[in-house]
């Protein structure tokens, strides 16, 4: 039976960085315990004890009372459901009064038939999606009689029983932390210093270290680490903190974990030369590389030198390993990693080509490594007959003629891009250079989330003119690799033609924005208006998608319409999907307006789809299943029918991560330390700036909240380390260079280079940085990618919210307090909440949340702060 229990998580404060000769690494763990939250209550009303029903009715009562507002909810009273029959209903003043009046006509009713009545709660929350659903019994009964009835309902749904021998609810006991550290390092001590002193260090049991019994509450701990002398690296992992019980049936159950992550302030390593008598070399044999290269076809163990040149119309092997530096890698900058990687965790290999350069064979692109204990990889797939049990071998061929020559390399961890390689054959130099990283091979661990990726794609551009689409999604239990090779042109008129739309819908014209347009959103839109709105959005979005799919397959002699039906099959269900902006991006993407179901935009008579209005009319478009796929367009698709199902905007959790450079990876669990801090800047002649201001300050108890009125204070603000760098702000570009302006019009702007001065780094919190940009002008994404590159490389941001064209201060103030809502109260991930964030202002009747771009990995989420 699944009890109503407390949720976890741990935030990790420190390390500092650890110089050369350091061997202890210390760090305040903050571990907080707060009441899992409710997206949807069945309150089940026992009527049968005719002695007790006052009493019982009176709790009932009180706990219509305690559902709070957006909940979803019914109470099951015998035969009868309330307030609205058998559905739930959306908890607000209307429905909890009229609940709690149909509770109050009610009177004492037969016997007490509790799996009968659970049934029903169990039919009501079988068609709701959200997290933590639970059916609560309030009863006169036994707590035996309630478990017995509660069992089949286990893994479905929370199952609480209130009544005469009912316990505390909320509290959670039996709760352990338990410690792993790496190989030969000690833990040298672990105190509890908050909210009063105990010293675990010698009480570690089977599961753990005993932290006893836990309420809503956080507490502090002190652990400190021997660590061995390391090799010369960046950062490794120097313990994980992971909170246990047991379950009903005595299993160990994982509440929460995190990763202590420590720095070195050392040098980078200086390599001698190489030792001719032994391919692997380098500073330490304990010290790992992703290691390329080439060989001939009928030598694949002897690689060939960097400085080798190809020959025409020849076969030869690309290879690829991890382990210690192989002196004939053609590795541009070799990249150590870590000495403490993960095991078991698996990488895909995937080889793209570029058209009229080395030749790939399809079925031979697609590797998989397995990491093991001493931080190497065996393989697990080979995509050739090569055998060899530690490195991958990729047949490629080159041309008749000879040209410079490039392929692609990406590693996918979970389909999600890592990594991507551009390995260049030019005569007398074979060189593989890094484009795109947001994590390195050993990061794999770090980067553990619940989270499943559908896809990630990846637009390359080969510098004369074309672009190529490199997609890798998962299909069932395979993968699908598919690319596209795109001419500039015509991905640039669609491009241009989807902001175009989005212009058109929110000031009337394609023509950047200028202070005499209107925007047409300003009042309360009719239905007619937003149909019409959604039909235009469609259309250009699907115009954009057929670009993007229509040379899928050709690579591979596949129907280009096969190939983009089966791409479109991977990415129908929601699910969180990566587009990677490498370095030197051109394009970005405007994701979210992609409409991939079929559509003849040339038909007179377009209509929007019936179930998404008849939601519309009852108020409850989040709960549509047309934004889960799932609606008649959706399942028998109408060409002439638009259904906002169709955007991924408003379907998938996107997330446009850009190339981390140099900087350490972003965890995917942000830390705190029992709260947040937002700081940032305000354009202060915004009519709604006050009211948004204090509409923010009041979404959480901050433990810092400082938004600058001008230049000088924003700047000055943004030192420390927030959670949340905020600009609520006017914004543009003089020439090439974009900025951004705050404070007073007339005022100076902050551009990158102003920025760059300060010496921004936030290398503990990694904040999301929100570009909430008001009547921009010229501040396409191509230009403000400027700030991005500089937040995420320089700064160490986890990420940047923008927009494709100017918003407007009603929906930008409405759209940045929900993403805030939902990444720093809800805890959901970063891309999730920005979806929900488009869907509650389609709900309030405006489709632009599809204007808003996240440069951030979807998944990114931070541990839900308590809100009182």
């Amino acid at each position: 039976m699944m009890l109503d229990r407390l949720s976890f998580d741990v935030a990790v404060r420190g390390p500092k960085p650890l110089k050369a000769a350091d061997r202890e690494v210390n760090v305040i763990l903050t571990v907080s315990a707060h009441p899992l939250p409710r997206t949807a209550e069945v309150i089940v009303f026992d009527r049968s004890d005719r002695a007790a029903f006052a009493a019982v009715k009176a709790h009932v009562l009180s706990a219509i009372d305690a559902i709070a507002d957006g909940v979803e909810f019914a109470v099951v009273a015998g035969s009868t459901t309330v307030p609205d029959g058998a559905r739930l209903v959306v908890a607000d003043q209307r429905t909890r009064a009229a609940a709690k009046a149909a509770v109050g006509e009610l009177g004492p009713r037969g016997g007490a038939r509790f799996a009968d009545w659970l049934g029903r709660a169990a039919v009501l929350l079988t068609e709701h999606t959200g997290p933590h659903p639970r059916a609560m019994l309030i009863t006169a009964g036994t707590r035996q009689d309630f478990a017995e009835a509660a069992a089949p309902y286990a893994d479905r749904f929370l199952c609480n029983y209130v009544g005469p021998d009912s316990s505390t609810e909320g509290i959670e006991d039996g709760v352990h932390l338990r410690l792993e550290l790496p190989k030969h390092a000690r833990l040298r001590f672990l105190r509890q210093i908050s909210p009063r002193q105990v010293d675990l260090t010698d009480e570690a049991g089977p599961l753990g270290f005993n932290t006893g019994t836990w309420g809503a509450e956080a507490r502090e701990y002190q652990l400190s680490v021997e660590i061995p002398a390391t090799p010369i690296v960046s950062q490794f992992l120097a313990a994980r903190a992971t909170l246990v019980r047991r379950d009903d049936s005595g299993q160990p159950v994982r509440l929460a974990h995190a990763n202590v992550i420590a720095q070195m302030e050392i040098p980078p390593p200086v390599f001698d030369a190489p030792d001719q008598a032994d391919e692997h070399t380098g500073p330490s044999a304990s010290t790992n590389f992703v290691n390329t290269g080439l060989a001939e076809a009928e030598a694949p163990l002897e690689p060939l030198a960097p400085d080798t040149t190809l020959r025409p119309a020849w076969g030869y092997w690309f290879w690829l390993d991890i382990g210690s530096l192989v002196s004939a890698s053609i590795e541009a900058r070799p990249m150590s990693l870590p000495p403490y990687p993960p095991v078991n965790s698996q990488l895909t290999v995937v080889l793209y080509g570029f058209p009229g350069e080395f030749a790939i064979d399809p079925a031979s692109a697609t590797g998989v490594l397995e990491m093991t204990a001493d931080g190497s990889a065996r393989v697990l797939r080979q995509p050739s007959i090569v055998d060899n049990p530690t490195r991958l071998f990729f047949p490629v061929r080159t041309p008749r003629e000879p040209r410079p020559l490039r392929l692609r390399c990406n590693i996918y961890w979970q389909q999600e891009l890592i990594q991507s390689r551009l390995i260049t054959a030019s005569p007398g130099e074979l060189k593989s250079t890094v484009d795109f990283r947001i994590a390195d091979p050993d990061d794999v661990p770090l980067r553990y989330t619940p989270h499943q990726y559908s896809a990630s794609l990846l637009l390359d551009d080969d510098g004369r003119g074309t672009h190529a689409l490199r997609v890798f999604a998962k299909q069932g239990a395979d993968v699908l690799r598919a690319e596209a090779s795109i001419p500039g042109q015509r991905l640039t008129s669609a491009i241009r033609m989807a902001r175009g739309a989005l212009s058109r819908v929110a000031w009337g014209n394609e023509h950047p924005w200028r202070e005499e347009f209107t925007y047409r959103y300003a009042i309360p839109p009719s239905v007619e208006q937003v149909s019409n709105d959604l039909i235009t959005l469609a259309v250009t979005g699907y115009r954009l998608y057929h670009v993007l799919v229509r040379s899928l397959g050709r690579s591979v002699n596949e129907n280009s319409c096969d190939m983009a039906d089966r791409v479109g099959s991977a990415l129908g269900a929601p699910g969180f999907v990566q587009i990677a902006l490498k370095e030197g991006a051109q394009h970005v993407i405007p994701a979210a307006m992609i409409y991939d179901l079929p559509l003849d935009g040339n038909a007179r008579n377009l209509a929007l789809c019936q179930d998404f209005l008849d939601w519309a009319t009852r108020n409850e478009i989040p709960r549509s299943p047309c934004l889960q796929r799932r609606c008649r367009q959706a399942l028998r698709p109408n060409p002439t029918v638009v259904c906002p199902g169709g955007f991924w905007g408003f379907r998938h959790a996107l997330g446009l991560p850009a190339s981390l450079g140099t900087a350490p990876m972003v965890p995917p669990l942000l830390p705190h330390d029992g709260g947040a801090r937002l700081v940032g800047g305000v354009y202060e002649d915004f009519a709604s700036a006050a009211a948004h201001r204090d509409t923010l300050r009041n979404l959480l108890p901050w433990k810092d909240y400082r938004l600058g009125e001008d230049r000088e204070s924003t700047l000055a603000g943004l030192k420390g380390d927030p959670q949340i760098v905020y600009f609520y702000c006017h914004g543009g570009a003089s020439g090439e260079v974009p900025y951004l302006h705050v404070g007073r019009r007339g005022g100076p702007t902050i551009t990158p280079d102003n920025l760059a001065e300060h010496r921004l780094r936030w290398s503990w919190s990694r904040p999301l940085v929100f570009l909430n940009g008001c009547r921009t002008t010229g501040l396409e994404p191509e230009r403000a990618i400027d700030f991005v590159s500089f937040f995420v490389e320089d700064a160490f941001a986890c990420g940047v919210i923008g927009t494709e064209i100017t918003v407007f201060e009603q929906m930008a103030d409405q759209f940045a307090e929900e993403v805030l809502r939902g990444f720093l109260v809800h805890g959901e991930p970063i891309g999730a909440a920005v979806t929900r964030a488009r869907i509650s202002l389609l709900a309030n009747g405006n489709p632009l949340g599809l204007a808003y771009i996240p440069f951030v990995s979807p998944t990114v989420t931070m541990a839900p702060l308590r809100v009182p």
